[in-house]
C-alpha cells in the first residue's frame, strides 16, 4: 500500500509540473550561431565586408583551384562568404570584383548567390 501511495504522489507531481510547463509563455526560438548573426556594430560590419572582399579580389581564384574536385563544396563556402557580407560588401563585390573573376570562378560565385546551398 505505501508504493502506491508513493507511485501516485510522485505521478501527481508530475502531472502538476507538465501543467506548470505548458502554462509558462513560449520561449523565442534561439538565437543562430554567433557566426551567422548579423553583426551590431556598423564598423565591425564595414570590416568584414572588406575583408570577404579582398579574399575574392585576391585570394579566390588560388582558393578555388585547390577545390577543382569538389565544385558543390566551393559554392556553399563562397554562399557562407556572400551569407556575412552587408549590402555595401555584395554591391562592391558584385560590381567591381565579379568582372576580375575568370569565368569558371565567376559561375561559381553565380551559383552560390543564386541560390547555393548555404
Amino acid at each position: 500500500m505505501l508504493c502506491a501511495t508513493v507511485a501516485s504522489a510522485t505521478e501527481s507531481a508530475a502531472v502538476e509540473r507538465n501543467e506548470r510547463l505548458t502554462l509558462l509563455p513560449r520561449l523565442p526560438p534561439p538565437l543562430p550561431p554567433r557566426r551567422l548573426r548579423p553583426l551590431a556594430d556598423p564598423e565591425a560590419h564595414l570590416f568584414e565586408d572588406a575583408v570577404c572582399c579582398t579574399f575574392l579580389h585576391l585570394e579566390f581564384t588560388q582558393f578555388a583551384s585547390s577545390f577543382a574536385g569538389d565544385r558543390d563544396k566551393l559554392v556553399r563556402l563562397v554562399a557562407k562568404t556572400w551569407a556575412k557580407m552587408g549590402s555595401l560588401g555584395r554591391g562592391v563585390a558584385a560590381g567591381e570584383l565579379l568582372a576580375k573573376l575568370g569565368e569558371e570562378e565567376r559561375q561559381v560565385v553565380l551559383d552560390a548567390v543564386q541560390g547555393g546551398s548555404a
